[in-house]
């Protein structure tokens, strides 16, 4: 009978790393998603400043003051909506770096044992973070709908 052939040191060194490497795959998901949010807001931004600008230059217009209001309820929305992008893709981009320090750590620590809890704490930390960027949108998620609909009911004036 064969005994039980233990990795050696390296195998498993490489086993541990695959963990960081997957999270380190979901952090740069989450950025590419999140820039492409933030960059429609901006985009949306930009439209919203063109439309306001449209209307100072007509102020004959009908509903011109209330589609002044409206753009300018629209700004502000759009500007919470980006900074709490903004927070979430500095989260982000947090964890990855984390994630990268830990899968350092852990070759790190196959030199210096007493270590040992350092990648660990690292892992945990950068889940937190990575947690917490993408609870925080939320909020952004409510106002892009309530901004729609604000965008439908000043287009039908």
């Amino acid at each position: 009978m064969i005994g039980s052939v233990s990795p050696p040191p390296a195998m498993e060194l490489l086993s541990a790393m695959i963990t960081p490497a997957v999270l380190i795959s979901a952090s740069g998901t989450l950025i590419l998603s999140t820039s492409t949010r933030l960059a429609r807001v901006v985009d949306r931004v930009r439209e919203l400043g063109r439309v306001s600008e449209s209307l100072s230059t007509a102020s004959g217009a009908p509903f011109a003051e209330l589609r002044w209001q409206g753009m300018d309820q629209q700004l502000a929305l759009q500007t919470s909506r980006g900074r709490l992008l903004q927070r979430a893709l500095t989260c982000f981009y947090v964890a990855l770096g984390i994630f990268v320090a830990t899968a350092i750590a852990l070759a790190l620590v196959s030199y210096a044992a007493p270590a040992a809890w350092v990648p660990s704490t690292l892992g945990i930390g950068g889940m937190l973070v990575l947690f917490y960027g993408c609870v925080m949108p939320k909020p952004a998620r409510r106002s892009a709908s309530t901004a729609a609909a604000r965008s439908v009911s000043l287009t039908r004036m």
